[in-house]
């Protein structure tokens, strides 16, 4: 009997004890569980967010005159222009090349005209007061003003064409050949574009 009591008393413990085991195993589980949903959720917002920054952001720009499909056209920010002309269906072969810098980042909403040759020499007179846009005139009205010769026309296209529109008339003094004095003679006849 006494055997039997302690035999009991063994079983109870173990009972008691593998009772108490999976009771703490349980609270493991859960807090497990709440662990493994909180690490799921960071997972999901931080792969949120990657994709997120990731994501590609594009400009809208309308390109008109000579070229072959005028229209808006969709491209990646930081795009060239020289992109929005070929989407466009590239230049007429009318077009005014020295119009529009190819090499010109887009920018959202930008309207993008390409001149034709005749546009080109119409619009440099235009306005009425005789001057010369030096953001749109081509080498022959650049050679009509005085001390611009077929070489500094030639410069100032180049110019153009590697840094873009002129933002004002004195930055033409950053093209070597003209210097102060050739600049005193011409910047009353001279003009900038937007």
């Amino acid at each position: 009997m006494k055997k039997r009591k302690g035999l009991l008393c063994v079983f109870m413990l173990f009972l008691v004890a593998l009772c108490a085991c999976s009771a703490n195993s349980d609270i493991y589980l859960e807090e497990q569980e709440v662990g493994t949903e909180e690490l799921t959720e960071n997972l999901t917002v931080s792969t949120q967010e990657t994709e997120n920054s990731n994501a590609i952001k594009m400009c809208y720009v309308y390109i008109c005159g000579a070229v072959l499909r005028p229209g808006v056209y969709a491209l990646q920010e930081g795009s060239r222009i020289y992109e929005a002309v070929e989407m466009a269906g590239g230049l007429l072969p009318e077009a005014d090349v020295t119009s529009v810098n190819q090499a010109e980042t887009v920018v959202d909403g930008q309207m993008i005209q390409v001149y034709t040759q005749e546009e080109s020499q119409k619009t440099v007179l235009e306005e009425n007061d005789g001057r010369i846009d030096i953001n749109r005139a081509d080498k022959n009205a650049l050679m009509t003003l005085p001390g611009i010769g077929e070489a500094k026309a030639e410069a100032i296209l180049a110019y153009r064409e590697a840094n873009g529109r002129f933002v004002n008339v004195d930055e033409l003094k950053n093209i070597s050949g003209i210097k102060d004095g050739i600049f005193d003679q011409i910047k009353e006849q001279i003009k900038v574009s937007n």
